[in-house]
């Protein structure tokens, strides 16, 4: 069984956090990598080994369509109305961005 990540036990090396986000030594969520491949690159721990109520203290959405609609409100610059028009169909989430799943029969509503 593998161990729950605490972030007592945090060793992650300083750099600057890029595009807004904390520097690693801030994070107790990241840390370097011990594949030899990434050089020691710092890597976001696996959310598996990381305590369920920790993971809730993020604050991060808990299912994946609020996650998808999250994402796609980020990359809009936090504009519902750009969301609604995006025209961006390549986007694999495209689908989603209204935070409803409409490969789900009961989330097609009155536009199914």
């Amino acid at each position: 069984m593998s161990e729950t990540y605490r972030p007592e036990n945090n060793n992650a090396i300083e750099t600057k956090g890029g595009a807004g986000y904390p520097a690693p030594s801030q994070s107790p969520y990241l840390a370097p990598s011990h594949i030899e491949a990434d050089r020691g690159e710092i890597i976001g721990l696996c959310p598996s080994r990381i305590s369920r109520a920790d993971i809730l203290a993020l604050g991060h959405p808990t299912s994946p369509i609020k996650a998808i609609r999250a994402n796609c409100l980020d990359c809009c610059g936090g504009s519902e109305g750009e969301v609604r028009k995006c025209v961006v169909t390549a986007c694999p989430l495209w689908p989603l961005r209204m935070g409803r799943n409409v490969y789900h029969a009961n989330a097609r509503g009155r536009h199914g």
